[in-house]
């Protein structure tokens, strides 16, 4: 696509009225259309080339509509294709409609809701693309591929990530927990000149303060005590590399010294042992959030040094527009977890998923991703119901309610209700109606009074 109008529209409609009127309207908007009038045309059609758009009747195309939709998605698994049919309860459109079909149009088609189906449908393929070419684009230029997103807050990190990579000074990353804040330190490791060198972690928070030496500086060898051996320490590991810690602003001053002395003298000594051993290495420290912040505690000397140089992994609430690139790459995960291939997520799962605050952050969502997966079949697409319950609600709380002036009358209540339900569903007149528990043609007929 060359821009966000222009598409290549596949239109199959025998009647050369009808059809010949749909490719005058859709050449208006500045779609490339090919138009095929049997269904022998619209499968050679298929057969060398791909389309974005497909548009076609349900009843005079004269083809089988479902093995047309089956095609055209192995041609583009993204395609938007859009079934016209006679009637609002057509029980092939709305089999068509499970098995991927972006929406269907009843006659008489209004071209102004078949040119936005069309660029909502081309929207969702962008962005469907945008997260293939940003993954190699990050992977290409600053070896960030583990790192997700193209949000305003993301793109500073990776900014940050660009900048800070190549020195070798010190640094803090600071964010809530489940944020990423490891892979941001992966990115600076593989950003910087030590990217072929270890990458250690220590998790200090996990660990008691003499364990926690002990996996940092190492031991000495010690045959009164079991040891005959000495035992390398992180420090000693990561030589030449980067060392990555969690959870140290909860250890004591002291440890925090010991630390930032290793770390200057590029040395370090094992516990039991006067030797000093050489040792270089990058060092990345991780807290939940800037150290003392509210003047609660002292900061310590490590700290004074270390928020020289900060990196913040922004929370996934400030993040929303992610959302969609990270369920899809949790997804991908989850079904390799599971030996599954669900298909993808409704766009009422990713509403409500955009809509629930994510205190847990990105590993709240893998978690729930991995969960969903779990109880469905391969060839699913995970919707709405298929979210945890708890989830569901919390968003059902948190989305935007309609305005109703005082006094309105109730044909105009139930219209706000209606359009703005229509709006929410992103004019998926199926989960509309659904959603409001009327018939689809009871929306159809009221939708069409708005109209008149």
């Amino acid at each position: 696509m060359s821009s966000p109008t222009e598409a290549d529209v596949l239109l199959v409609e025998s009647d050369p009225k009808k059809g010949g009127a749909l490719q005058t309207a859709l050449r208006d908007r500045r779609y490339a259309v090919e138009w095929a009038r049997t269904g022998e045309k619209a499968f050679n059609l298929l057969d060398t080339r791909s389309f974005d758009v497909l548009v076609a009747d349900l009843e005079r195309a004269k083809v089988d509509p479902l093995r047309l939709l089956a095609v055209a998605q192995e041609r583009n698994a993204e395609v938007c294709a859009i079934f016209i049919a006679e009637g609002p309860e057509n029980p092939l459109a709305i089999q068509a409609m499970h098995q991927g079909a972006y929406d269907f149009q009843n006659r008489p088609v209004s071209m102004e809701k078949l040119h936005a189906v069309i660029q909502r449908g081309l929207a969702h393929q962008r962005l469907v693309y945008e997260q293939i070419a940003l993954k190699r684009r990050l992977d290409e230029r600053y070896g960030l591929g583990t790192l997700i997103g193209r949000s305003k807050a993301m793109v500073q990190v990776y900014g940050q990530v660009r900048k800070i990579g190549p020195e070798d000074g010190p640094v803090l990353i600071c964010g809530e927990p489940g944020t990423g804040k490891q892979l941001i330190a992966q990115a600076l490791h593989h950003a910087g000149s030590r990217r072929d060198e270890p990458f250690v972690t220590v998790d200090c928070a996990s660990l008691s303060e003499p364990m926690t030496r002990a996996e940092l500086f190492g031991q000495s060898a010690d045959t009164r005590a079991g040891r005959s051996r000495g035992r390398q320490g992180c420090f000693e590991m990561a030589d030449k590399g980067t060392l990555y810690l969690s959870g140290l602003a909860a250890c004591a001053h002291t440890l925090q010294e010991e630390v930032l002395k290793a770390h200057q003298d590029r040395s370090v000594r094992r516990a039991g042992d006067g030797k000093r051993i050489p040792v270089d290495v990058r060092l990345v420290v991780a807290t939940q959030q800037r150290p003392y912040a509210t003047g609660a505690r002292s900061r310590s000397a490590l700290f004074d040094a270390l928020m020289q140089t900060i990196i913040e992994a922004p929370p996934l609430r400030e993040r929303i527009e992610d959302i969609p690139l990270l369920a899809m790459e949790m997804l991908k995960r989850a079904n390799e977890f599971h030996g599954r291939s669900v298909e993808g997520f409704a766009r009422r799962a990713l509403d409500t998923f955009s809509a629930y605050p994510w205190p847990g952050n990105v590993r709240e969502l893998e978690n729930t991703v991995l969960g969903m997966v779990a109880t469905a079949k391969s060839g699913d697409t995970l919707d709405n119901q298929d979210v945890p319950p708890a989830i569901r609600t919390q968003a059902d709380r948190t989305r935007g309610g309609i305005s109703l002036h005082l006094g309105s009358c109730m044909a105009d209540i139930e219209r706000t209700a209606i359009e703005a339900t229509l709006k929410f569903c992103q004019d998926d007149k199926v989960a509309c109606a659904k959603m409001l528990k009327i018939g689809l043609r009871t929306l159809y007929r009221k939708l069409h009074g708005y109209e008149e």
